[in-house]
């Protein structure tokens, strides 16, 4: 057994981070946040080289703002909202090859951002509201494709230069360029990333609603009940809810590791909860008829719970939460169960009138009986 997922977030955890979880060489994913952790972190903490996700935000830590430059794999980092010394922005911004989110929201940053930051090439979010970065904001001629999300806001930035070539969105409502500049698109608060979030495609099915309880599956079009629920994923390594590749993959893996029908899976709207949980809803479809069985639901409902199936390695762990199936038995028509209410009654009914009839045959006939005793009986 190795330790590959630590997961103590939203706890009520104190004192310091141990040295020692810098010597777990086998971790993946370190969530500590949401807690009351105080102190400075660990500088061994750098040399977790496989973690891919460090989210520390929402403690009370103090001393330099960590030093992550080992962390090569390390894909989403959150430090906001401590009490580390206050800091310029480090090289380990822009020179973690595998980064995609930086998210460190008051974190006492100042100066200047450089250019660089934003061609990292997996780069796909930069939140780092709350600060005290100054100057003139310049995301440079060499914008990672992937970059969807950057948000400054409440920072010092007198100033902003962007090319045409960024299409993302950018937040920059609280600074003082925004004072001069009130009505452009990035001094908007209630601005949105543009990108939307991800749903399995029915295009080649009619438009036709389904009845109450039932879907319809992307696989055969037809309306059916699925088995449903919602899985939480815990850590993922990307932060576009709108990643048609990422999904596709989960459906296809989902499909085969359940020994389901081709097509026969559809992800609704995943979204980040307040958690930082990615939320995604999962229909599973039945392909034999509209329902599933008491036995496939249970080996499904098994898989999912006990965590028997394994997403793709980039949604990280997970846990799921079923909806309630609605078997067969739960929607015989209530007609069925009236006649049957109807047919014992008659039934009923008619056994009384017999088993009066009867008692009543046995009395006449007992009175015929005595009074024939009585005539035969009389003259002795």
């Amino acid at each position: 057994m190795t330790l590959i997922h630590l997961l103590f977030d939203g706890n009520k955890f104190t004192g310091d981070i141990p040295d020692s979880l810098g010597f777990v060489s086998t971790l993946e994913v370190v969530r500590l946040d949401r807690n009351s952790l105080s102190g400075p972190v660990p500088a061994n903490l750098n040399n977790l080289t496989k973690v891919n996700e460090l989210n520390l935000a929402n403690n009370q830590l103090n001393g330099p703002l960590p030093n992550l430059s080992g962390m090569t794999l390390l894909n989403y980092v959150d430090l906001s909202n401590n009490t580390f010394d206050p800091s310029p922005s480090p090289q380990w911004f822009w020179k973690l090859p595998q980064l995609s989110a930086l998210i460190i929201q008051s974190g006492r940053l100042y100066g200047t951002v450089p250019m660089k930051l934003f061609s990292s090439p997996q780069l796909q979010q930069v939140i780092l509201d709350g600060n005290a970065f100054n100057g003139t904001l310049d995301l440079g001629r060499s914008i990672s494709s992937e970059l969807s999300m950057v948000s400054f806001k409440d920072n010092d930035f007198s100033s902003v230069t962007v090319t045409s070539s960024y299409n993302g969105t950018l937040a920059l409502a609280g600074n003082p360029v925004c004072d001069h500049l009130p009505n452009t698109a990035y001094c908007n608060v209630t601005q949105h990333a543009p990108s939307r979030a991800y749903t399995t495609s029915l295009v080649k099915c009619f438009s036709g609603a389904c009845p109450p309880e039932q879907s319809m599956s992307p696989q055969s079009c037809g309306c059916a009940y699925p088995y449903q629920g919602v899985m939480y994923f815990r850590a993922p390594f990307f932060a576009d809810v709108g990643n048609g590749t990422a999904f596709q993959e989960l459906e296809s893996k989902l499909w085969t590791k359940l020994e389901l029908s081709p097509g026969s899976v559809a992800l609704q709207d995943p979204f980040f909860n307040s958690d930082s949980y990615m939320q995604v809803q999962v229909k599973l479809f039945p392909s034999g008829g509209p329902y599933f069985n008491r036995t496939e639901v249970m080996r499904i409902g098994f898989d999912l719970s006990n965590q028997t199936f394994k997403p793709p390695k980039e949604f990280g762990p997970y846990y799921f939460i079923a909806s309630p199936y609605p078997f067969p038995d739960r929607n015989v028509p209530a007609s069925k169960s009236k006649g049957a209410i109807i047919g014992i009654a008659v039934g009923c009914g008619v056994l009384v009138i017999a088993l009066v009839g009867a008692a009543v045959y046995a009395l006449t006939q007992r009175r015929r009986a005595q009074k024939a005793t009585e005539e035969l009986g009389g003259p002795f």
